[in-house]
Protein backbone atom coordinates (compact mmCIF):
# COMPACT_ATOMS: atom_id res chain seq x y z
CA UNK A 1 0.00 0.00 0.00
CA UNK A 2 0.86 3.87 -0.35
CA UNK A 3 -0.56 6.52 1.61
CA UNK A 4 -0.18 10.10 1.02
CA UNK A 5 -0.57 12.54 4.22
CA UNK A 6 -1.05 16.03 4.02
CA UNK A 7 -0.01 17.41 7.34
CA UNK A 8 -0.43 21.25 8.69
CA UNK A 9 2.69 22.90 8.38
CA UNK A 10 3.34 23.29 12.10
CA UNK A 11 2.95 19.20 12.45
CA UNK A 12 6.37 17.70 14.06
CA UNK A 13 6.13 15.00 11.82
CA UNK A 14 8.01 16.94 9.62
CA UNK A 15 11.69 16.48 10.75
CA UNK A 16 14.15 14.45 9.52
CA UNK A 17 14.09 12.43 12.53
CA UNK A 18 10.32 11.65 12.74
CA UNK A 19 10.43 10.63 9.22
CA UNK A 20 13.44 7.95 9.70
CA UNK A 21 11.00 6.58 12.43
CA UNK A 22 7.55 6.00 9.89
CA UNK A 23 9.17 5.27 6.53
CA UNK A 24 11.91 3.31 5.01
CA UNK A 25 13.17 3.29 1.69
CA UNK A 26 15.78 0.24 2.16
CA UNK A 27 15.45 -3.16 1.85
CA UNK A 28 14.79 -5.20 4.98
CA UNK A 29 17.63 -6.19 6.87
CA UNK A 30 18.17 -10.21 6.40
CA UNK A 31 18.28 -10.66 10.38
CA UNK A 32 14.67 -9.16 10.61
CA UNK A 33 13.70 -11.18 7.75
CA UNK A 34 14.02 -14.45 8.25
CA UNK A 35 11.96 -15.97 6.12
CA UNK A 36 11.94 -13.69 3.46
CA UNK A 37 8.40 -13.13 3.46
CA UNK A 38 8.92 -8.57 3.43
CA UNK A 39 11.65 -9.10 0.75
CA UNK A 40 9.00 -11.00 -1.29
CA UNK A 41 6.72 -8.42 -0.77
CA UNK A 42 8.54 -5.35 -1.54
CA UNK A 43 10.31 -7.24 -4.73
CA UNK A 44 6.91 -7.68 -5.71
CA UNK A 45 5.08 -4.50 -5.19
CA UNK A 46 7.06 -1.49 -3.75
CA UNK A 47 10.49 -1.33 -6.00
CA UNK A 48 10.17 1.16 -9.04
CA UNK A 49 10.47 -0.26 -12.19
CA UNK A 50 12.91 -0.48 -14.00
CA UNK A 51 14.31 2.64 -16.32
CA UNK A 52 17.10 3.94 -18.44
CA UNK A 53 19.43 1.70 -20.86
CA UNK A 54 17.88 -1.55 -19.67
CA UNK A 55 14.33 -0.36 -20.24
CA UNK A 56 14.55 2.65 -22.30
CA UNK A 57 10.77 2.35 -23.58
CA UNK A 58 9.27 2.60 -19.57
CA UNK A 59 6.41 4.75 -19.11
CA UNK A 60 8.85 6.16 -16.63
CA UNK A 61 11.25 7.75 -19.00
CA UNK A 62 10.54 10.83 -20.84
CA UNK A 63 12.35 13.01 -22.81
CA UNK A 64 13.21 14.03 -26.93
CA UNK A 65 15.00 11.48 -27.76
CA UNK A 66 16.77 8.28 -27.04
CA UNK A 67 19.95 10.35 -25.53
CA UNK A 68 18.14 12.82 -23.30
CA UNK A 69 15.72 10.27 -22.07
CA UNK A 70 15.37 10.49 -18.27
CA UNK A 71 12.99 8.67 -15.39
CA UNK A 72 10.61 11.23 -14.44
CA UNK A 73 10.98 9.78 -10.97
CA UNK A 74 14.52 10.63 -10.73
CA UNK A 75 15.39 7.11 -10.54
CA UNK A 76 17.57 5.68 -9.26
CA UNK A 77 17.69 7.90 -6.28
CA UNK A 78 21.60 8.78 -4.62
CA UNK A 79 22.77 7.15 -2.09
CA UNK A 80 21.27 9.02 1.16
CA UNK A 81 22.74 8.31 4.78
CA UNK A 82 20.44 10.51 7.05
CA UNK A 83 17.07 11.39 6.09
CA UNK A 84 16.44 15.40 5.45
CA UNK A 85 13.32 17.47 4.53
CA UNK A 86 14.32 20.39 2.42
CA UNK A 87 13.01 23.96 2.51
CA UNK A 88 9.89 23.51 0.29
CA UNK A 89 9.15 20.42 2.54
CA UNK A 90 9.93 17.53 0.31
CA UNK A 91 11.57 14.96 2.21
CA UNK A 92 14.33 12.54 1.02
CA UNK A 93 14.34 9.61 2.58
CA UNK A 94 17.79 7.55 3.79
CA UNK A 95 18.82 5.29 1.08
CA UNK A 96 22.00 4.03 2.80
CA UNK A 97 24.97 1.74 0.92
CA UNK A 98 24.35 -1.14 2.79
CA UNK A 99 25.38 -3.10 0.17
CA UNK A 100 22.10 -5.03 0.28
CA UNK A 101 20.52 -6.02 -2.94
CA UNK A 102 18.32 -8.23 -4.13
CA UNK A 103 17.58 -9.74 -7.83
CA UNK A 104 14.53 -9.30 -9.90
CA UNK A 105 13.42 -10.43 -13.06
CA UNK A 106 13.99 -8.17 -15.94
CA UNK A 107 10.64 -7.02 -17.78
CA UNK A 108 10.39 -8.40 -21.31
CA UNK A 109 13.66 -10.95 -20.74
CA UNK A 110 13.83 -14.30 -20.54
CA UNK A 111 13.59 -15.88 -17.54
CA UNK A 112 16.71 -16.05 -17.14
CA UNK A 113 17.34 -12.32 -17.21
CA UNK A 114 17.94 -10.82 -13.95
CA UNK A 115 18.95 -7.53 -12.38
CA UNK A 116 20.57 -6.67 -9.00
CA UNK A 117 18.83 -3.42 -7.27
CA UNK A 118 19.98 -2.09 -4.34
CA UNK A 119 18.90 0.54 -1.81
CA UNK A 120 19.29 3.79 -5.06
Amino acid sequence: MHLLLFLHSDDPFLTPVRLDEVVCAELPDPQLDADDELSAIITSCMIHGLCGSLAPTSPYMQGNSDSSKRCCKNNPKEFQEEPCVQEDRYSIYRRRNDRRSISVPLRGGTNADYIRLNNR
